[in-house]
């Protein structure tokens, strides 16, 4: 919010009184002109003066490394290997769930400005002169053969970052999420149209963390549906996570809410979306269907995100993620 400072321009002009003898005036001759008023304008001066805003993401251009953690998702968030290809603090972990292979046994080089590391399937890649990273799955070596149905677990490659400090929505009156990006490859190795999608989804937790509320705790994946292999634009969701017994409600904005265009591989693009109205929308929708009871939009805070790659077919898909920020608008200042 911008803070706007009305000035009012007065103009305090003393009139000199011109001593006789001087340049031949005398203080009686009243055809003289005197000095002039410079012109006030009828209008009041506006000044803008624009505030930044809060990032409420640590090291948003990965540029420290990355904590690799394990396979399972029962291992919680343990790492297992520190990527460590900059300086300063690590903020982001990296998921690998359910896959075949194990990036900590991988492959790793630094050649010229980029950072890899590989195994068969999955390549992480860190370009230190435009601060990009590119996040690919090549799925065709994770599964056999199509899958008619959903698998009961299926690789992950994403990037997490828990937020400190968390902040309270109810004192935040915009927060933004953007992103720019491009997707390098979507390439079907299934042999059939048939079978499943590979989809890439940012999620922003929302957590009631007002120890007051009877909801204290209740959780809400809201997320960003940003692309799906097997549709123009991907789907909005609403649905209980059933990757976990007794899943929390997922609740994702549809592509088309946010995207000016469909996706096409080698093109950059970008978004940038004042979350609050669909958090609100999200936290209603979870309500309606027996998810965060007793829990109010000022009861939640936004505690962590990820960011990533979900594969369940064999698909060969990379993304490179050239900029990503979660922002508190510029406040409103007294000074």
């Amino acid at each position: 919010m911008k803070k706007i400072i009305l000035t009012v321009t007065a103009v305090l002009l003393t009139l000199l009184t011109v001593m006789a003898g001087l340049s031949g005036c005398n203080a009686g001759d009243t055809n003289k002109p005197g000095p002039q008023l410079p012109e006030v304008p009828d209008d009041e001066e506006e000044q803008t003066e624009v505030s930044q805003p809060v990032s409420l993401l640590a090291d948003p251009f990965f540029a420290a490394g990355l904590d690799l953690m394990g396979l399972e998702s029962s291992m919680g968030t343990a790492t297992v290997k520190r990527l460590k290809y900059g300086s300063g603090p690590i903020s982001w972990k990296l998921a690998q769930w359910w896959s075949k292979y194990n990036l900590k046994d991988g492959s790793e080089m630094r050649t010229g400005d980029k950072y890899t590391i590989s195994d068969s399937s999955k390549l992480v890649e860190y370009n230190f002169t435009d601060k990009s990273l590119k996040l690919e799955v090549n799925a065709r070596h994770e599964f056999d053969t199509y899958n008619t149905k959903a698998p009961a677990k299926w690789p992950h490659l994403l990037l997490e970052q828990e937020l400190t400090p968390v902040f309270m929505l109810e004192e935040i009156e915009e927060v933004y999420a953007g992103l720019d990006f491009t997707l390098n490859k979507a390439v079907n190795q299934k042999g059939t149209d048939k079978g499943l999608h590979a989809q890439f989804a940012w999620f922003i937790y929302i957590v009631n963390r007002n120890p007051e509320s009877p909801g204290y705790g209740n959780f809400l994946w809201f997320g960003f549906n940003i692309y799906d292999s097997t549709r123009e634009y991907a789907a909005p969701t609403q649905l209980q996570d059933t990757a976990v017994e007794k899943g929390n409600f997922i609740y994702t904005v549809g592509a088309k809410d946010f995207l000016s265009s469909p996706i096409a591989a080698g093109e950059k693009m970008s978004f940038r979306v004042n979350m609050v109205p669909y958090v609100k929308a999200a936290l209603a929708a979870a309500n309606e269907k027996g998810f965060m009871l007793n829990t109010a939009y000022e009861d939640c805070a936004i505690t962590g995100t990820n960011i990533g790659w979900e594969v369940f077919d064999r698909w060969d898909v990379s993304i490179t993620i050239e900029k990503i920020a979660l922002e508190i608008a510029a406040q409103q200042s007294d000074g």
